[in-house]
């Protein structure tokens, strides 16, 4: 019997947010997400509409660019759970891309 693993938003989250909180600066590896969306078989218009955004920020916070407000554009939490279940990421890919944790 095969089982499939079950993917839970909460703890994915809760993952996410506990390296958030220790302090971890969240800076997007550009080229690694760029590869993996474009792997995935997705344009970035197609991945900014199933993330709920404009492709423009999308584009800023893949490439980690400064705001009007003088803020790097950075993903949410619930952005990177989306794009974890979206693109078939591990934990160490995402702690890779997302927090530079290698």
């Amino acid at each position: 019997m095969v089982t499939k693993p079950i993917w839970s938003k909460q703890a994915d989250l809760s993952a996410i947010r506990g390296i958030q909180k220790k302090g971890v600066k969240a800076l997007t590896d550009s080229k690694e997400l760029t590869n993996r969306i474009k792997g995935a078989g997705f344009t970035l218009e197609e991945m900014a509409s199933k993330l709920g955004m404009t492709r423009q920020a999308l584009d800023n916070k893949i490439n980690n660019r400064v705001n009007a407000s003088g803020n790097v554009a950075e993903f949410k939490a619930g952005e990177i759970a989306k794009l974890k279940k979206l693109l078939n990421l591990n934990l160490t890919a995402t702690n890779a891309i997302f927090f530079n944790v290698k």
